[in-house]
């Protein structure tokens, strides 16, 4: 299976993707929006990976950008919309460069919500699935009211957050694959890695975090959500949405073993957690 790096001219960036392509194509592409602080190769590598997973089981191409990292923008401070943007460019390319016409979405962490937001400004996506990324019903919003007091009360004194205080709210089979894999194996890109967020991205994530759930529904199609039984990080939103949970566009399913680093994993055992994707794209595709 090839495997291309390539540059993707964006409205206000230059962007760094990987790109599956599948031995006998049948005009599907699969967009992959990574999480926080790592890079496109925590989904996306020459060797064993989620991308190539999906490449091969759905003969699909797969597209793989960087949101941060390798990805080059025109100007120093850069918006959470950029983020968007930057999918939205990534789509339109497995539209019009690749031409595919059946384009489905897969997010993992930060990623999720990134994805959902591009998803909803371009029709041209089918269906999304998600892992690990953070959901919050509604009425809970008071929960999340005095940090976001805290955010808009730092406005224009702080230029960046840090993600680095964030590794606590990790799960230890995580921690320690990152710290033991991912920082360390080169193909996992980690001289790109990024910690420091700016400010306004920041807060730009925290106001679309918050209405993520509604954002999956405004959009009405397909949504595939899902978490790790063991993913720490997402034992909040995991406790909301329980495993079977389904309203409308929305179906949630929990995976027995799954860590927050489980689709970053290289081991085949570990891939194949992921494996209710497939059934989910597949349905997709032969119902378009």
């Amino acid at each position: 299976m090839p495997h291309r790096e390539l540059y993707i001219s964006g409205r206000r960036s230059s962007i760094k993707a990987d790109l599956k392509i599948p031995d006998n194509p049948h005009n599907v592409g699969i967009l992959m929006s990574h999480g926080g602080i790592v890079n496109r190769n925590s989904l996306s590598r020459s060797t064993l990976s989620l991308a190539e997973y999906f490449s091969r089981r759905l003969n699909a191409y797969v597209l793989t950008p960087d949101l941060l990292g390798e990805t080059v923008f025109d100007r120093d401070t850069i918006e959470y919309s950029d983020g968007v943007d930057l999918l939205n460019t990534c789509i339109n390319y497995l539209a019009d460069e690749m031409g595919v016409d059946r384009i489905l979405g897969f997010g993992h962490s930060m990623g999720c919500t990134i994805l959902a937001d591009a998803a909803n400004y371009n029709p041209k996506m089918l269906a999304i699935s998600t892992y690990g990324g953070p959901l919050s019903f509604e009425r809970y919003w008071k929960l999340l009211k005095p940090l976001g007091k805290i955010l808009r009360r730092l406005d224009g004194h702080l230029s960046e957050i840090s993600l680095r205080k964030l590794l606590w709210a990790f799960d230890d089979e995580t921690l320690s694959y990152y710290h033991n894999v991912m920082t360390k194996k080169k193909e996992y890109g980690a001289n790109n890695y990024n910690f420091d967020y700016p400010y306004h991205y920041m807060m730009g994530f925290f106001r679309s975090f918050v209405n993520y759930t509604r954002e999956l529904e405004r959009w009405s199609k397909p949504s595939l959500v899902l978490y790790g039984k063991k993913d720490s990080f997402v034992r909040f939103s995991r406790f909301l949405f329980p495993d079977g949970y389904k309203d409308n566009n929305v179906a949630v399913k929990h995976i027995d073993n799954g860590c927050h680093v489980t689709p970053c994993r290289e081991e085949p055992l570990e891939i194949l957690k992921m494996e209710p994707v497939i059934p989910f794209f597949q349905q997709i595709i032969d119902n378009y």
